[in-house]
Order: C-alpha cells, then sequence, then structure tokens
C-alpha cells in the first residue's frame, strides 16, 4: 500500500501534507519533495508538485504537466499561455490558445485576450476582426474584460 493511501485511510492526509510542506526549508529539498509527490501517482499531488515546480526554478515541468492535463478547461490552457508568453515562447503560446478555442467551452477570455493581442502585433487586421466578432459572440467570454485589456496595450 503506497504511504498515501495509508495515510488517507485513516484520514490524516492533509496534516501529513501539510507537515511535510513545513519540513521542507531549501528550495532543493522542495524540489526533492515535488519528486516524491510526482512519482504518487495521484492527480493532486502531482498538481502540488507541478506548482512547486513552478515555485521553485523547474517550470519546464510546471509546462509538461498543464500540457498532459488541460483536458477541456479554459483556466488551465490559460494558465499554460501565461506561461508560454512570459517566457517568450510565442509558438506554444498561440497554440496552446487556438486549442483552447476548438477544444474548451469554459474560460475562453485569455486565448482571445492573447490571439487578439497577437493579431494587433503581427498586423493581421482580417484575423484580428475575425477573432474580435467571435469572441463577441462567444458565451464563455468576459467581454468587458477583453476590451479592457486590449485598450492597455
Amino acid at each position: 500500500m503506497a504511504a498515501c493511501d495509508y495515510y488517507s485511510s485513516y484520514g490524516c492526509y492533509e496534516p501529513v501534507f501539510a507537515l511535510s510542506e513545513k519540513l521542507c526549508t531549501k528550495p532543493e529539498e522542495y524540489l526533492e519533495y515535488a519528486e516524491i509527490l510526482e512519482k504518487s501517482r495521484s492527480s493532486s499531488n502531482e498538481k502540488r508538485a507541478a506548482y512547486l515546480y513552478l515555485q521553485y526554478g523547474k517550470g519546464d515541468k510546471y509546462a509538461a504537466w498543464l500540457e498532459k492535463n488541460l483536458w477541456k478547461s479554459g483556466k488551465r490552457h490559460g494558465e499554460l499561455i501565461a506561461y508560454y508568453e512570459e517566457h517568450g515562447q510565442m509558438d506554444d503560446a498561440r497554440r496552446v490558445a487556438d486549442k483552447c478555442l476548438k477544444n474548451c467551452r469554459d474560460e475562453l477570455t485569455d486565448a482571445f485576450i492573447f490571439l487578439l493581442r497577437d493579431a494587433k502585433k503581427n498586423n493581421e487586421e482580417k484575423k484580428y476582426q475575425k477573432l474580435y466578432a467571435s469572441a463577441k459572440r462567444r458565451k464563455e467570454t468576459d467581454f468587458g474584460r477583453i476590451i479592457r485589456d486590449l485598450s492597455k496595450t
């Protein structure tokens, strides 16, 4: 029986998790802890590991976890778009944003904002107009936020 199953069955998994995090003091220890969490094969532990990797300088592992677990979640697509944009990986961000518009039914706002800014930056007027019209029609977008973000740039 895995340790996480053992602690879960006794109802003390969360306190053990909290204690484990408190025992880590150095970035290397947190990264080692993230590796242990990742190997546990629990989706919640893998998620915690991914965020620890991001926090302690291993963003590539965070991005790999997000890529593997995008599902149809617009929120996760948005996180990955932001990560790629922040790290200058514009082609990857564009690919994920396009994938979000095709596959997701919720939280499309971040994908539209990125693609509209990108089209504007690259002087792609037709693409910009098409995306703008699509964003306006979709119920799953916060069009007011799109307008606010576009007016900042």
